[in-house]
């Protein structure tokens, strides 16, 4: 079975959109209130996840954050619904969650359209490949690509979009390739693919959030997969990613196609601006310039982004797409003229 996984260690997470602490002031008494996080996605149901606010310094169990009483509802179009209701694109959800101890609270999200992606093209370079002997079969090969991904927004609003990629393989054995503490009859068969290092300067638009203290200082070595269609609304645009440093490598008894059914995956959220300011705090907060002065207390530190009305948590939205860059071929054919190459030696 392939494994998908997270292929940029520089990325925002997938999705961490929630947020329940309460700001820290030793000399101010606070009283908990109700945190909503929820992501709506269209073609899915909805599903709402409650408890309290905590402060930062005092940490508490997540059963211990709780809300035994609290009583959900969800509505659609001013319409209540249960939990088996599916979200479709357009949708007007509100979200009201009621506490006798720790009040009421709600906030409301627009789900957006899917904005699909209408053309693709992978260019490798810079190939180089090898084989190794281990009475079986193993390769690595090392590669660096472009990727132009292109999507025609028609819509007349302003929308929030977020690219995310991520890798599929066989993958590796749980025991250490290698270990020199056991020896098996054959050799381990396994398969991994790494996409390596995003150049941050693929896309300008991926800057759009950036200001003008982050382009005076420098220093930025995460922009974020996140941006706007401000520069090309009602139009098309064509996205460029360029990746350095791609890593393959794949051994068994001998090759087969399962040992090359690997790829990436390229998912395109339409997201909520909800969702869009919860991921630029995000990343004001881990890469910004604020975020940075405020850890050296040369500046106010930033609290969190919410759309609830208690001010904690958020209720956000996503319409997705996908796109599997499968690399079987790319992988046999170069792996191919390696073995005919070393053949010829």
């Amino acid at each position: 079975m392939a494994i998908l996984k997270k292929f940029l260690y520089t990325f925002l997470p997938l999705i961490a959109l929630t947020g329940c602490y309460t700001d820290f002031n030793p000399d101010e008494s606070s009283k908990p209130v109700l945190c909503i996080n929820s992501v709506v996605t269209a073609g899915a149901p909805i599903s709402v996840s409650v408890d309290h606010t905590w402060r930062y310094n005092e940490p508490i169990a997540a059963s211990e954050r709780e809300v035994k009483d609290a009583v959900i509802s969800i509505y659609v179009n001013g319409e209540l619904k249960d939990s088996t209701y599916v979200a479709a694109e357009g949708d007007e959800v509100r979200v009201l969650c009621e506490s006798e101890e720790y009040g009421n609270a709600e906030a409301s999200v627009t789900v957006p359209y899917v904005t699909p992606i209408d053309k693709f093209e992978f260019t490798p370079y810079a190939i180089s490949s090898w084989t190794y002997d281990q009475d079986g079969f193993g390769v690595i090969v090392r590669f660096n690509f472009d990727v132009e991904i292109g999507i025609s927004d028609m819509r007349p609003d302003l929308e929030y979009f977020r690219l995310v990629c991520e890798t599929y393989d066989m993958g590796i054995p749980d025991q250490d390739i290698g270990d020199e503490g056991g020896e098996s009859e054959s050799p381990q068969r396994y398969s991994y693919l790494s996409v390596g290092e995003l150049d941050e300067n693929s896309d300008m638009i991926f800057m759009e959030h950036i200001g003008i203290s982050e382009y005076m200082i420098g220093g930025i070595s995460n922009r974020g997969l996140f941006f706007t269609d401000r520069t090309f609304s009602g139009s098309s645009y064509t996205v460029s990613l360029k990746f350095d440093r791609a890593y393959f490598e794949a051994s068994g008894p001998e090759l087969d196609d399962a040992l090359l059914d690997c790829g990436i995956r390229f998912t395109l959220m339409t997201v909520s601006r909800s969702y869009y300011d919860r991921i630029n705090y995000l990343w004001q907060k881990n890469s910004g310039i604020i975020g940075e002065m405020a850890d050296m207390g040369l500046a106010d530190p930033i609290w969190g982004y919410s759309n609830v009305s208690s001010g904690a948590g958020v209720v956000a939205a996503q319409a997705i797409t996908t796109y599997d860059l499968n690399l079987k071929d790319f992988l046999y054919d170069t792996i191919k003229n390696i073995i005919e190459e070393e053949g010829d030696k």
